[in-house]
């Protein structure tokens, strides 16, 4: 994790990298009568699991499968949509930041297939705050999450019944993503 720097002999680390996972919440599962999927699941049973813990309840409220929080400079996601294939990457090539190639595209479009195909989120999936799908999941509107690690703390606290799984692959690619709270740099 130690850069060197050539020509400044400099050297940095990252203060903390944190790795998103997906959240299960086991009373949902228990409640539509869902068995857990394998650990080493696919993007297609991702699908298959959140149509299944997708439900409305005897008293009407509906309860989803999957949301997470999606915002301009926020990773949580990104897992589950860049795993389409190695170029999809945000430095290029070119050492351009961008995702701009069509293995991107199609990406974008099986993330946003959730909501507009599978209709496995909530209707205002992609524009929740972030304490809205954290709620949501604590108290049993949402089936599966997608987030960091710090959450779990203070899931228990919550006595909300979940376990951590990884980021479901896709056509064999398993991608996960860490947000980097802080690039410590220092002259040698």
């Amino acid at each position: 994790d130690v850069v060197r720097l050539k020509n400044n002999r400099a050297y940095a680390w990252p203060l903390w990298v944190v790795p998103m996972g997906m959240y299960l919440n086991k009373d949902v599962f228990a409640e539509a009568q869902v068995d857990l999927p394998p650990k080493d699941w696919t993007y297609e049973q991702f699908v298959d699991t959140a149509k299944k813990v997708t439900f409305k309840r005897a008293n009407g409220e509906q309860v989803y499968g999957f949301s997470g929080f999606v915002d301009p400079g926020v990773i949580n996601t990104w897992g589950l949509w860049m795993n389409e294939d190695p170029s999809v990457r945000i430095i290029g090539k070119d050492g351009k930041f961008g995702f701009n190639n069509a293995a991107t595209a199609s990406a974008l479009q099986r993330f946003a297939d959730l909501a507009l195909v599978h209709k496995v989120t909530p209707p205002d999936f992609g524009s929740m705050k972030d304490s809205d799908v954290k709620g949501g999941f604590t108290n049993k509107q949402l089936a599966m999450i997608v987030d960091a690690t710090g959450p779990a703390a203070q899931f228990k606290a919550d006595k909300v019944n979940f376990e951590i799984y990884p980021i479901p692959s896709y056509k064999g690619n398993r991608v996960t993503v860490g947000a980097i709270g802080l690039i410590a740099v220092t002259a040698i």
